[in-house]
């Protein structure tokens, strides 16, 4: 009985995987360079075009969708490009 019930509390663990926040320095309609976050289990360049390509970002009202995912790297790092690294130290999150 000990056993059941231990397999049914552990069962559910067994299938998550772990997730990571991940910052992009993405580009959006209009020429606008921002960075967004999102935290991702599957951190594959296809995956995370995916992600990010499906998200959009209000500027001036007006909701401006992701053209192109220009960096990536986990949210604690510093990115290696200039401009990423300026967007993010000035952009509030």
């Amino acid at each position: 009985m000990r056993l059941v019930l231990l397999l049914l509390l552990l069962f559910p663990l067994l299938g998550q995987a772990e997730v990571e926040d991940i910052k992009c320095y993405v580009a959006l309609e209009g020429g606008y360079y921002v960075v967004l976050q999102h935290p991702l289990s599957d951190v594959s360049k296809k995956n995370i075009d995916r992600t990010f390509k499906t998200k959009g970002y209000e500027i001036d009202g007006i909701i401006r969708h992701v053209t192109e995912v220009l960096e990536c790297t986990s949210l604690a790092a510093q990115f290696s490009s200039t401009a990423a690294q300026q967007q993010d130290a000035i952009q509030p999150r």
